[in-house]
């Protein structure tokens, strides 16, 4: 499971600075983009799966403290120019090792407590939400054919989309100082989150921080997400309107708005960017699915897929052995082979 999540995770990062260089150098549109992401996370995430199975077959198993072994499965363990079955397999002292073996219940609480915390922080948004749900005033509504229902709380509210086993979009009395135009282009923009299912987006994301927690790549895949996700709802939300220009207008009069949990509001956060793509929308020619760089990256992220999980499985795999090697030999200590001063044990 550790050489999985530790793959994985350094897999994304590939990942994520090849979708860097692709889009930095094509520029396809919002859709495309966040189709490129998903795709990685992906790729990410099923590869050393795969990849565990094969490297399964291929490790070498730690000998047992004197066990009699075949000539070649001592070479596993011992760099002797000529092993014989007469070197008993035992273990240099690593400083590493000794540590974590030292430290391992607390490094274990802690990473626990800490998938436990982002595990509760989205229970709680998610009780939240709930309760918004049953102490605002509801109001149905119809756009463009879909049913929604309007949240209108007590207590001054940003505009929001989320979906709880209904559509909900968060509303407030101010609003009604909007234009009818300018409350449909809100109405769109929140229904195109909707469309988007931002609210399983960020719930699968929420899990997968659980456990990769450690990942700088996972924060800067899911910040671009949302930025995304935010263009691609302010292209549908500039429809409404006589023009880009209008719609952008429209932003910077809602930017001071405060946001809720696990919603996808209209908002003001990296209001730069969603004004730059709203004013200079992608060439038509680029909005189209850069395959070819998916294909790239994919290929990439395969190539670096056997060799990184095969490292990481390797040294997990020693680290087991060292701790079997001390627990079933507390008496001895770090032991090393006394035949030829050599680590005794695979890197």
């Amino acid at each position: 499971m550790l050489s999985y999540v530790l793959a994985s995770g350094l897999l994304s990062c590939a990942g994520w600075l090849g979708y860097r260089l692709l889009a930095r150098r094509s520029a396809p549109a919002p859709q495309a983009r966040k189709g490129l992401l998903y795709a990685v996370l992906a790729t990410s995430l099923l590869l050393p799966l795969l990849t565990a199975e094969r490297q399964a077959s291929v490790r070498a198993h730690p000998m047992g403290w004197g066990s009699a072994a075949e000539h070649a499965a001592v070479q596993q363990f011992c760099r002797c120019e000529r092993p014989n079955e007469a070197h008993r397999v035992r273990y240099r002292a690593n400083a590493l090792y000794e540590w974590l073996l030292a430290y391992k219940g607390i490094v274990q609480a802690v990473i626990g407590l800490i998938a436990a915390a982002v595990l509760l922080q989205w229970a709680l948004q998610v009780r939240y939400l709930r309760r918004l749900v049953r102490s605002s005033r509801q109001e149905l509504l119809q756009v463009q054919g879909q049913a929604l229902t309007l949240l209108i709380p007590a207590q001054p509210h940003s505009a929001g989309a989320f979906w709880l086993g209904r559509s909900y979009i968060i509303w407030q009395e101010e609003l009604a100082r909007l234009s009818p135009e300018e409350r449909e282009a809100v109405w769109l923009h929140e229904l195109s989150h909707l469309r988007q299912h931002s609210t399983l987006e960020k719930t699968l994301l929420r899990a997968v921080q659980s456990f990769w927690f450690w990942n700088p790549a996972l924060y800067a895949i899911r910040r671009e997400l949302d930025l995304l996700g935010e263009c691609i709802a302010d292209e549908a939300g500039a429809a409404a309107l006589p023009s880009r220009r209008t719609y952008a207008a429209l932003l910077l009069r809602m930017r001071e708005w405060q946001l809720a949990p696990l919603t996808a509001p209209l908002r003001g956060s990296s209001l730069t960017l969603r004004v730059h793509q709203l004013l200079s929308p992608p060439e038509a020619a680029r909005r189209r699915f850069p395959a070819a760089g998916l294909l790239l990256i994919w290929l990439c992220q395969a190539a670096l897929c056997v060799p990184v999980y095969a490292s990481l499985d390797r040294q997990v795999h020693n680290f087991n052995a060292w701790d079997q090697a001390l627990h079933r030999n507390p008496e001895s200590g770090p032991l090393y082979c006394t035949d030829c001063e050599t680590v005794c044990l695979p890197e």
